[in-house]
């Protein structure tokens, strides 16, 4: 069942330059825990012109257990890096008395993981070789996400599909990297140091078919 939240008001009036400030009231609206998603809609005064919208947005998923400033560092590199294949995080909040920290984000359909589950997704429906072009798409889709997020000076840390999302709209499938995760710069360094290794052994080794970059490391995080 739903619950109301609350509202924030504005009230009308004018402002110095001479514009009219129109009153409104922003309602937000908690849905059960079946949807987990929040709906908010705008309420104008009577007479005016009925601009109100109603939509379910944003998602909201919980971190379990996740309260610490590790994890709050992890959301607030999220929410600064505007890239289509990157989670967009709006905001969270603390809830009083449980484990977890409640995430308001961009919406999502499910985890890369389940999708993968389904074996055809991989192979090309025609010539039934592997990887199809929707594989090959989100391989490249999260490897330029990676690339995007380290040349902005910070890194995932947790990369795998179990962490990564994806979202469905009109047949398209657009992955989402999620569930950032701090690491000690030593682990960070030698885990940097094994990739490059792999990278160079593939190369030598010419046992990848894809062009490659020094990155290519990544989609093992």
């Amino acid at each position: 069942m739903a619950q109301s939240s609350g509202s924030e008001s504005s009230g009308g009036g004018k402002d110095n330059d001479g514009s009219t400030r129109i009153p409104f009231t922003l309602h937000r609206v908690f849905r059960d825990d079946d949807t987990s998603l929040c709906s908010l809609y705008l309420e104008m005064p009577s007479g005016m012109e009925d601009i109100s919208k109603s939509y379910a947005y944003p998602k909201v998923f919980l971190l379990v257990n996740d309260k610490d400033k590790s994890q709050k560092d992890c959301l607030k590199m999220m929410h600064n890096l505007i890239h289509e294949n990157v989670l967009g995080v709006k905001f969270w909040e603390e809830v009083e008395g449980e484990p977890y920290i409640r995430v308001y984000v961009e919406p999502y359909t499910a985890f890369v993981s389940e999708l993968l589950k389904n074996a055809e997704f991989a192979v090309h429906p025609i010539i039934h070789s592997v990887p199809s072009r929707d594989f090959r798409k989100m391989v490249w889709a999260a490897i330029n996400a990676l690339d995007y997020i380290r040349e902005s000076g910070n890194y995932h840390g947790n990369f795998s599909w179990r962490t990564t999302l994806y979202h469905e709209a009109n047949g398209n499938i657009v992955v989402k990297l999620a569930y950032f995760e701090r690491k000690s710069f030593r682990l960070v360094q030698r885990n940097m140091i094994l990739k490059i290794m792999i990278f160079f052994g593939m190369r030598k080794g010419r046992r990848c078919s894809l062009p490659m970059r020094s990155d290519v490391g990544g989609l093992e995080e």
